[in-house]
C-alpha cells in the first residue's frame, strides 16, 4: 500500500511539475529576485547603509533595460534575457550587495573572466541583428569583438570609480591597491574574451 500510495505521489508531482512548464521562466526568476531586492532594501534602510539601498535601487532600473529593447531590433530573446538577469544577480546583487567581492577573494575575477565572456556573446548578436556580413575577414571580426570586451571593461570601471567618487564605495579598492586591481580586471575580462573567441572560431570551422 505505502509503494503504490508513493508512486501516486509522484505521478501528481510530476504531473504538477509539468503543468508549470507555460510559466515564463524568466519572469518568475525576476519575480523572486525582485522580491528578495524588496527585503533586502527594508533591511539597508533599517540600518542606514546608504550605499547599499543605492546599489538595490539601481539594479531595479537595470533589471528592466531588457523591456526598452523589446519593441527594437534588438529584442532579445528568452534565453538572453535570462542570461542577462543571471549576470545582474551574480554580479549586482551577490558581488556588491551580499559583498562577495569582499568576502571572496576569486569573486571579482571570476565576473570580470565572465563579462569578457559574455560580451563577446553580446557583441556577437549585435552584429547579427545589425548586418552579420557587414565583416567578412576574421581579424577584422576578431578585432571588433576584442574592442568590443574593452569597451565594455572600461564601462565597468568607469561605473567603479564613479561609485568610489560619489557614494565613497572602494570598488576599485584604489586605497590598497592603486590601480593594479583596476588593471586585473580589465587584463581578466580580455582573457575570457580571447577564450571564447578563439572557441566561437573552432565552432564556425566544424
Amino acid at each position: 500500500y505505502f509503494y503504490e500510495r508513493s508512486d501516486f505521489m509522484l505521478n501528481d508531482i510530476i504531473t504538477f511539475l509539468k503543468s508549470l512548464a507555460f510559466i515564463d521562466y524568466v519572469f518568475f526568476f525576476t519575480v523572486v529576485f525582485l522580491i528578495i531586492l524588496v527585503v533586502s532594501l527594508i533591511y539597508f534602510i533599517n540600518i542606514k547603509m546608504y550605499d547599499r539601498i543605492f546599489s538595490c535601487l539601481s539594479i531595479y532600473v537595470v533589471l528592466f533595460f531588457p523591456k526598452l529593447l523589446d519593441k527594437t531590433k534588438f529584442s532579445l530573446n528568452e534565453k538572453y534575457k535570462l542570461i542577462y538577469t543571471l549576470f545582474v544577480f551574480l554580479a549586482h546583487f551577490l558581488g556588491s550587495i551580499v559583498n562577495l567581492y569582499y568576502y571572496v577573494w576569486w569573486y571579482d575575477l571570476f565576473m570580470h573572466f565572465l563579462s569578457g565572456v559574455l560580451s563577446v556573446v553580446v557583441g556577437i548578436y549585435i552584429l547579427d541583428k545589425v548586418d552579420s556580413k557587414s565583416i567578412k575577414n576574421k581579424f577584422i571580426y576578431f578585432i571588433y569583438l576584442i574592442g568590443f570586451v574593452s569597451f565594455v571593461a572600461l564601462t565597468w570601471e568607469m561605473i567603479e570609480y564613479l561609485g568610489d567618487i560619489f557614494f565613497n564605495m572602494n570598488l576599485q579598492h584604489s586605497i590598497e591597491t592603486g590601480v593594479k586591481d583596476t588593471m586585473h580586471d580589465i587584463i581578466i575580462a580580455l582573457l575570457g574574451g580571447f577564450i571564447t573567441c578563439f572557441i566561437v572560431n573552432k565552432k564556425n570551422k566544424t
